[in-house]
């Protein structure tokens, strides 16, 4: 007989767990009552229970008293901060340090699923105490992050831990690691008319930042403001166009101040790119590396397909240049796809040639296709130092490298810490 129009609830104890249907229906009439309204809106319906067991072994429980609020269709939400136990040196303890992080998340039948032999784990603690070194502080070590997304790949994470510690995930010969990016002399590999396919380098030069950009906006956590988003623009916060930059697991302004200075230095200072086809040596490099690349396009010569071979001497079935005779190298093309480069030991004539080797492989010179070759001759130009920003795979052997002209102005800020620059 309630004519309420709102706020009736019934508790009903259910016989057993799992899913109920229900319905109802109406047990008295209207009466004389002809405007009263017929219509049940059921807003909610659910069921729970009272938890008897107060310790989960291995897992940590937090449990939330709520009340009901209003009409109980409010979503419960419970914000924490909690630091994950791991195995440290120091033993089975809280820990923020990216390289316990990472070791943890590669072993976990769940996650990496690898097996500790192929993780390097002394390779990666000892990398995090050479960061703290390089920085100045631990703080540039750490990773903060709740992995929420059910959908990403152990991959996609391990990258996520590396950009926020500066470093890049690798995994080499059955091993993973981690490789730290820093100022440095040495170039890892030599690009040069041996190892990049002919006519495919092309040379971009900036006169400005790219996309016309202003600024940048690197967005990172901050905990003195319970853990909402914070924001470093550079060079200042008077721009109109700035790149906005997403960090994951940066919670301490030490490191966002230096993940958003080098950002900014690689806009600034990056003006000239390059993009290029390499032959299999670009297998031994990857993203964020340091190369040395020749400044050339490289010209053919000529090109065609190999008549004969006897030992090696090969015989071309289009003439070379009259005008060129040594300095000359032959890229030729395997039948398992790979390209040889070999230098050219002297002319014999023509269409003769005498390498400086035998190629990999016997040469196709019967049948309908023939092993095709192309001839080069080195610009004997200088190299210049670049990073990789990106490398793809076009083919078995082949890989489009796209690299940022490296300048050590990239890394002048990697000292601020040390300094006393970074207000924390």
């Amino acid at each position: 007989n309630n004519r309420n129009t709102v706020a009736q609830t019934v508790n009903q104890s259910l016989p057993h767990a799992g899913q109920f249907r229900f319905r109802a229906r109406r047990t008295n009439g209207n009466g004389d009552g002809s405007g009263l309204v017929d219509d049940v809106t059921f807003e909610s319906a659910y069921s729970y229970y009272q938890s008897t067991k107060a310790v989960y072994p291995l897992d940590t429980v937090a449990r939330l008293r709520r009340l009901a609020i209003g009409s109980g269709t409010n979503a419960s939400e419970l914000n924490m901060i909690a630091s994950r136990k791991l195995d440290t040196p120091s033993g089975f303890t809280p820990t923020s340090n990216f390289a316990d992080i990472i070791i943890a998340m590669a072993t976990d039948p769940y996650i990496g699923r690898m097996q500790p032999k192929e993780v390097d784990a002394a390779a990666i603690r000892a990398l995090a105490g050479e960061i703290e070194q390089y920085f100045g502080t631990a703080k540039a070590c750490e990773f903060n992050y709740t992995f929420d997304d059910v959908n990403a790949s152990y991959q996609e994470m391990a990258n996520m831990v590396a950009e926020a510690v500066f470093c890049n995930a690798r995994r080499e010969n059955g091993q993973h690691y981690f490789a730290f990016e820093k100022r440095t002399q040495n170039s890892l590999l030599l690009f040069n008319h041996r190892n990049m396919k002919p006519e495919s380098l092309s040379v971009t030069e900036l006169f400005g930042i790219k996309d016309n950009v202003q600024g940048i906006e690197l967005k990172w956590r901050d905990p003195n403001d319970n853990y909402a988003e914070a924001v470093i623009k550079l060079p200042n916060d008077l721009q109109t166009n700035y790149k906005t930059i997403e960090t994951r697991g940066v919670t301490n302004k030490a490191q966002a101040h230096l993940l958003a200075q080098r950002t900014w230095n690689k806009l600034k200072f990056g003006r000239k790119a390059i993009e290029f086809t390499a032959y299999g040596e670009a297998d031994l490099v990857t993203r964020m590396d340091r190369i040395a690349v020749v400044d050339s396009t490289m010209p053919i010569l000529c090109s065609g397909e190999v008549v004969a071979q006897d030992n090696l001497h090969l015989v071309l079935d289009y003439p070379l240049p009259a005008s060129v005779t040594i300095g000359l190298t032959i890229h030729l093309q395997l039948k398992n796809g790979v390209v040889d480069v070999i230098d050219v030991a002297r002319v014999i004539d023509d269409y003769t040639v005498e390498l400086a080797r035998l190629p990999m492989q016997p040469l196709v010179t019967n049948g309908v296709s023939h092993t095709t070759f192309a001839v080069t001759k080195d610009g004997m130009s200088g190299f210049d130092a670049y990073l990789i920003e990106s490398k793809s795979a076009n083919s078995l052997f082949e890989s489009s490298i796209n690299a940022t002209r490296y300048d050590p102005l990239y890394y002048q800020n990697d000292d601020d810490y040390k300094r006393g620059l970074i207000s924390l």
